[in-house]
């Protein structure tokens, strides 16, 4: 019988992720490598074995996951949402992430993701929906003007309103306005599904 697949748990620390370590010390197919702080300093001083699989949630965003990727290249990411409604459709080896789950999901599902990545396969929602799209799509139900396009990756690299202003040469109050119209148009109520939507979609790609 092979290794137990090692997973490491990347939130703040609290309830949550306590009980996320909890939950999945109790399968014989898993060990906790660690839970780390989602935040990146933690994240490239943690002291814990190299995890297979590591379990981030998309709150964490762009910054959490390409310390991950810097930290440890070959470990498999799987981003954890509450946006049910926002599956994948673009280039997931583009933005380093290997699969996409929502928190809701039961935990044979959450069982049955890990299991994929960490052998090197992409999961993308239950059974039947494990392979997005060849072809990535630009935006969702309306059109993105090439300023939203912009202000959605800012976005999900972790910008705020005042410094993608100035990035963008643009007034406070006009990004602002293209925050709202593309979060409209691709359906999203937060920032942190923006970042997510982004990020496993390929819009976004992390830096080598």
């Amino acid at each position: 019988m092979g290794r137990n697949i090692q997973v490491a748990v990347v939130d703040a620390a609290g309830f949550m992720r306590d009980g996320l370590c909890a939950l999945l010390s109790g399968n014989d197919e898993l060990e906790v490598a660690g839970a780390i702080d989602s935040d990146p300093q933690e994240i490239s001083t943690a002291v814990i074995a190299a995890p297979d699989v590591a379990l981030v949630p998309s709150l964490a965003g762009l910054p959490a996951v390409t310390a991950l990727k810097k930290r440890w290249p070959e470990v498999r990411i799987l981003m954890l949402t509450s946006e049910r409604e926002n599956l994948p459709t673009g280039s997931p080896l583009q933005a380093g992430i290997s699969g996409y789950l929502c928190k809701t999901s039961s935990q044979g599902e959450l069982l049955s993701a890990i299991r994929s990545v960490s052998v090197g396969r992409s999961y993308w929602g239950p059974p039947g929906l494990d392979d997005p799209p060849k072809q990535p799509v630009r935006c969702g139900p309306g059109a993105l003007s090439e300023r939203e396009f912009e202000v959605m990756r800012l976005i999900a690299e972790g910008y705020r309103t005042r410094e993608m202003a100035k990035q963008l040469s643009l007034s406070h109050k006009t990004i602002e306005k293209h925050r709202s119209n593309l979060m409209r148009k691709l359906g999203l109520r937060s920032a942190a599904a923006v970042a997510a939507y982004a990020i496993t979609r390929g819009y976004v790609v992390l830096p080598t």
